[in-house]
């Protein structure tokens, strides 16, 4: 599935953590403050999925994959 950073900004919470957890790839995961931290990417992007500390997901962040 191909979708780009800005479209996929503006689907529904549900939807973007879905997608990431079907067709993303996981690249780092890391625990702050008691709370559970995933990297994925995601074609052209990077986003992170924040959770709390029952384990549900509470935000998703969007980064560009910067290239040297």
């Amino acid at each position: 599935m191909y979708i780009e950073r800005d479209k996929y900004d503006q689907l529904p919470f549900a939807i973007q953590t879905g997608a990431l957890q079907l067709w993303g790839t996981l690249l780092a995961s890391y625990q702050q403050a008691n709370e559970l931290h995933q990297l994925y990417q995601f074609n052209d992007f990077l986003a992170e999925l924040h959770y709390n500390q029952q384990q549900q997901v509470v935000g998703i962040s969007t980064f560009p994959v910067l290239i040297n």
